[in-house]
């Protein structure tokens, strides 16, 4: 999916996270409890930052907007599963 179409489906779906917040313009490292799919260096990276310092830890890098917002949308819903157990 695209970006623009994984914006819609979280509004849709009302995809929240208690822990993180979704990011999708910058690449937050230092700053913790963030979680994003952006562009870095040409690639779609998707990151999340460390609860305690803020470091960033980058999942997987991708190629295609589509995989990586596809990816993303995956990790986000794993996430909110783990969070109501």
């Amino acid at each position: 999916m695209t970006r623009t179409e994984f914006e819609q489906r979280v509004k849709d779906e009302n995809l929240k996270m208690e822990d993180y917040s979704i990011e999708l313009d910058h690449y937050y490292d230092g700053y913790p409890h963030y979680m994003g799919c952006v562009q870095k260096n040409g690639k779609w990276v998707i990151y999340k930052t460390n609860e305690r310092n803020g470091e960033a830890h980058i999942f997987k890098e991708y190629n295609s907007e589509d995989d990586a917002f596809e990816d993303y949308y995956e990790l986000i819903k794993f996430y909110m599963e783990k969070e109501q157990m």
